[in-house]
């Protein structure tokens, strides 16, 4: 995960801005131009001695970066395609069924079916052929107003010229094309010169660097000062926005060390109105809860609704270190969002961020050394209620937060009576849900992408090759007769235990085996291995 700030590059002259300008166009130029390059089916590589030809007159590295930015925008297209396909056919489900009930058509679903329809069929066209629909870059609808003339040439052009980006590299001191120091920030100016042979190759540009001053807010200045003694790599990308001129800042940050099972975490449900809140101690009977609600999550604009996320988290860390919690858990929950659930639904729905719950919680705890894990939510809404909303007069949101944080600590439920869990293609009734069921009770490290997508660090591996983090952490007790957690749902993506990776076996069929009620948790009390005899 990337942790990202805002700095404002201030005291420019007429001259300075004119030179950042022109960079940012010949930039964006490069962009656009191994954006079209890459559609056409060239490597990045390729691509970028494809630059080196052009008139931009940027360095290798500029161009080089470009071409990266190209392919991020390119691949993400690529994976949201499927996502807003499969989100219009939700959308025309939703419609026609709307239609069914109504006694005589409604025109205005019938326009509304319509346009589903065709815009159904495009993307459908672009999965199957394996294209992208237009990227305009500068923005469609800036692009319509120029279409309509309301928006003069040159503001459409410093919409498309607006930014200029240059990744990070550890062997090169953090950034080579921007450095960063405590106050100040320099960039370099790429100037055409004429060719000449080295022994390292054809230099075709001469690198002039300029500092500027940087307005840096006080709660920054000690991870601008870490990063610069650590030699880490940063990126940065400089944008204009409304004739000012900002350095976004970023770097990967990342799990504090485990060293110990903690005896207690912080569990949390998140929902729409608010945050539930359960420090569980390690024998899973919670110590204290707490419902952290605020209307302005649901309600306030954007902005407000992120300022209250802001708070709310910052109030949930200093709670659980009042409760002595050594770890937070969260939700491994990916909303859907596009559904159609009606005006007042779909406000509520759109303005349930759970992404955004999750950066500030995983931001903040990384800034008070604090470890996040992710477990899946599954069923704990309905454990919860049907076994200890009544028990401990909880809510059904504090229940739900006590099942995640006993399902870090591997603990399975019995229940009162059976419950509907979701098996590949059917629902079967069961009275006791079991950790290993799908993976449900294996915490994971969120800072830790899956190697090979956007922004990942790479396979998630220790020293001697083994996975680490991305099952139940291997230092903790083990849970007799529960049985080897499996791998995926149908074994196409078997999943990693402490001790490297176990598929399913079946024919991939999540399978785990039969607990007694007495067998449900191992009762040894010792839970740093350093002090275990047994």
């Amino acid at each position: 995960m990337q942790f990202t700030f805002k700095l404002e590059i201030t005291e420019l002259t007429w001259e300075d801005k004119a030179m950042i300008d022109d960079l940012m166009l010949r930039y964006c130029s490069a962009r656009r131009f191994a954006f079209n390059r890459l559609l056409e089916g060239n490597t990045v590589n390729w691509t970028v001695h494809l630059l080196q030809d052009t008139t931009l007159s940027l360095n290798w590295r500029y161009f080089e970066h470009a071409a990266k930015d190209a392919e991020a925008i390119i691949e993400s297209q690529k994976e949201l395609l499927p996502l807003y396909l499969s989100d219009t056919y939700d959308k025309i489900e939703s419609v026609e069924k709307t239609l069914k009930k109504a006694k005589n058509g409604s025109q205005r679903l019938l326009s509304r079916l319509k346009v589903l329809e065709k815009r159904k069929d495009i993307l459908k066209g672009h999965v199957m052929n394996g294209t992208l629909p237009k990227v305009i870059f500068g923005g469609r609808q800036l692009f319509t107003e120029r279409a309509e003339g309301k928006i003069s040439r040159d503001e459409w052009k410093s919409s498309r010229n607006d930014q200029v980006y240059s990744i990070g590299q550890a062997n090169q001191k953090g950034n080579a094309n921007i450095r960063l120091s405590v106050n100040k920030i320099g960039i370099n100016f790429p100037h055409r010169i004429d060719e000449r042979k080295t022994g390292k190759g054809t230099i075709r540009v001469k690198n002039e660097r300029k500092w500027f001053n940087i307005k840096v807010p006080e709660k920054y200045v000690t991870y601008i000062e870490s990063v610069i003694s650590s030699g880490k790599a940063y990126s940065v990308r400089i944008v204009r926005k409304d004739g000012r001129y900002f350095a976004h800042v970023s770097f990967e940050i990342s799990n504090p060390r485990l060293e110990y099972m903690p005896q207690r975490v912080c569990a949390i449900d998140s929902n729409p109105e608010g945050f539930a809140v359960a420090i569980v101690k390690d024998d899973g009977n919670i110590v204290a809860h707490k419902f952290f609600r605020d209307d302005r999550l649901v309600y306030a604009s954007e902005e407000k609704r992120d300022n209250v996320i802001g708070a709310i988290v910052k109030g949930i860390i200093e709670y659980a270190r009042n409760n002595d919690a050594g770890a937070i858990v969260i939700e491994d929950l990916n909303m859907r969002d596009n559904k159609s659930f009606g005006r007042k639904g779909n406000r509520i729905i759109h303005a349930f961020v759970r992404k955004k719950f999750a950066e500030n919680i995983m931001e903040r705890s990384w800034k008070e050394g604090v470890p996040v894990f992710t477990v899946n939510p599954a069923y704990t809404s309905k454990i919860g209620d049907r076994k200890y909303r009544e028990m401990y007069g909880l809510s059904i949101h504090e229940s739900a937060a006590l099942c995640i944080g006993r399902r870090f600590y591997g603990y399975g439920e019995w229940l009162n009576g059976p419950i509907a869990v979701g098996r590949p293609r059917e629902r079967v009734p069961v009275q006791y849900v079991w950790t290993s069921l799908y993976g449900y009770g294996s915490p994971k490290d969120p800072y830790m992408e899956p190697p090979g997508r956007k922004g990942s660090v790479g396979k998630n591996l220790g020293g001697n090759g083994q996975a680490v983090l991305t099952g139940r952490p291997a230092i903790g007790p083990p849970r007799i007769n529960e049985g080897e957690r499996k791998g995926g749902e149908r074994g196409g993506s078997p999943q990693a235990t402490g001790n490297g990776v176990k598929p399913a076996p079946q024919g991939g069929q999540v399978c785990a085996a039969s607990l007694m009620r007495n067998d449900m948790r191992y009762t040894n009390p010792c839970l740093n291995p350093e002090n275990c005899t047994t």
